[in-house]
């Protein structure tokens, strides 16, 4: 399309957030689902940012099931930081941890106190 070309309405679409996320999930999934070679899909964690509302957390689930995605969870963004920095570096029982996440327009901040516990069900 040129730059003098002007827009045809007749052939444009109007789209709600939910179904363009639904769209940029549908790729990942399918580029997913290529790369673990057609098995199906576990568990799927979403990061979501902390000023989400509860609405706009269940409309970004929403879009996960339309992208294909089944089990799906939802995680604020710093605690999911959170968890990826304990992963990464065995962090102790006990540990103390910050998480200053800036970007977007905000900045989130999590503090976290780390207590193990073990439960085993027999």
């Amino acid at each position: 399309m040129c730059v003098d070309d002007p827009l045809d309405s007749s052939k444009q679409e109007s789209f709600y957030p939910i179904e363009v996320s639904a769209m940029v999930l549908r790729t990942l999934y399918n580029i997913l689902v290529k790369r673990i070679g057609n098995r199906k899909i576990g568990k799927v964690v979403i990061t979501v940012p902390v000023s989400f509302t509860p609405k706009q957390k269940k409309e970004t689930i929403q879009a996960c099931k339309m992208a294909g995605f089944e089990d799906i969870t939802s995680l604020e963004e710093p605690f999911a930081s959170i968890l990826e920095y304990q992963r990464e570096h065995h962090v102790k029982d006990k540990s103390k941890i910050i998480v200053i996440d800036c970007g977007g327009g905000t900045t989130d901040v999590a503090c976290c106190i780390f207590k193990w516990r073990w439960n085993a069900n027999v």
